[in-house]
């Protein structure tokens, strides 16, 4: 979860260097270009001056000649190649660092991959919020209903999809204002409102009693739901699994808590309130730190046990730095702590 203080402040830190080196880059190409174009000038001055015996008869090879040997000259000095060679190394790195990681951890065999149903439902809420679920399987089988992950999307249970829906009739939703769905008008992201859009989704199975499998926040919602529907539980929802996820401020339950809650106050939510005016900037942070591959060794480190895929890896990388459907980044969304006003989360 990028929004506790320990995580948020190690993104933070690869956005900036990933920042860093895009930007080093064109500064060290500018720089060679400007002394190319000096140095270039001061060998043309010097030939100019030079007595030439053959200029008449051999003037256009002549000036081809000193034209390249001019270039040739400039491109060879230090002030001019090192900088050139090192823009060059960052942009690449840049660019295509990614490519180059990936191969540090194997190909799966079942590699993650956007899969969807053809069968696919909206559901408008009061606050304008257009929910958007996909349902798989049988109809007469026993239902499922899947909440994801905090900035994530229904496409994180691409295992579930494949290795479930020939048992069950499985239910994958969008949160308000991630994947599909779209965000409420007025910016209302309290647990409750989700637990209440929750609700709505289980009209889905037609009175059928569900379980409900939640991720991360995913879990903290369905936790919420049994709080204010208690009336559900038993008779319209028959079981919970619970995956990675916390019945309390995450904050209080994550590793390093203590230190986590010393710097949530002075440090963390300040960030945070930074993060959604500059949010631009930060897309394009967490956008250049998938691209370079950053996110690739920042996310093997802290959610995987060692065991990652590549696609996977990619998968979850994609989520912090850029959408599966659209060719800008939504990695800056939902930049609230569990506990901050709702005025200051948005999606």
């Amino acid at each position: 979860m990028l929004t506790l203080p320990i995580p948020l402040l190690i993104n933070l830190l690869v956005g900036l260097l990933s920042l860093a080196f895009f930007l080093f880059g064109f500064v060290f190409l500018y720089r060679a270009v400007r002394k190319y174009q000096a140095i270039r000038k001061t060998v043309l001055h010097d030939y100019r001056q030079q007595d030439h015996p053959h200029q008449a008869r051999g003037k256009v090879q002549n000036r081809h000649d000193g034209g390249l040997s001019r270039s040739l000259a400039a491109l060879a000095d230090p002030s001019v190649w090192i900088p050139l060679v090192s823009g060059i190394a960052l942009l690449v790195f840049t660019f295509a660092g990614r490519h180059v990681i990936q191969f540090a951890f194997p190909a799966g065999d079942d590699e993650p991959k956007e899969l969807h149903s053809e069968t696919v439902q909206y559901l408008t809420r009061p606050d304008g919020t257009r929910i958007r679920a996909e349902v798989w399987g049988r109809s007469d089988a026993p239902t499922l209903v899947f909440t994801h992950g905090w900035g994530t999307s229904e496409t994180e249970w691409y295992y579930a999809k494949r290795q479930l829906s020939g048992q069950f009739r499985l239910i994958f939703w969008d949160l308000p204002g991630l994947g599909q769905s779209t965000q409420p008008e007025n910016r209302n992201f309290a647990l409750e409102k989700m637990a209440s859009d929750l609700d709505s989704v289980l009209s889905l199975a037609n009175g059928k009693p569900v379980v409900l499998v939640g991720h991360s926040i995913g879990g903290m919602i369905n936790l919420t739901f049994c709080r204010l529907f208690p009336d559900r539980l038993g008779r319209q929802v028959s079981g919970i699994a619970q995956v990675d996820t916390s019945y309390t401020n995450p904050v209080t339950t994550t590793k390093n808590a203590g230190f986590s809650r010393a710097i949530q106050k002075p440090i963390g939510e300040p960030l945070l309130y930074a993060m959604i005016g500059l949010s631009p900037l930060v897309r394009a942070m967490n956008w250049l730190s998938y691209e370079n591959g950053a996110s690739y060794l920042m996310n093997a480190h802290s959610s995987f046990a060692g065991s990652e895929t590549r696609g996977q890896l990619d998968l979850i990388s994609r989520y912090g730095g850029t959408d599966l459907r659209r060719p800008w980044l939504r990695g800056a969304r939902w930049r609230c702590f569990i506990g901050m006003p709702n005025r200051y989360c948005r999606a």
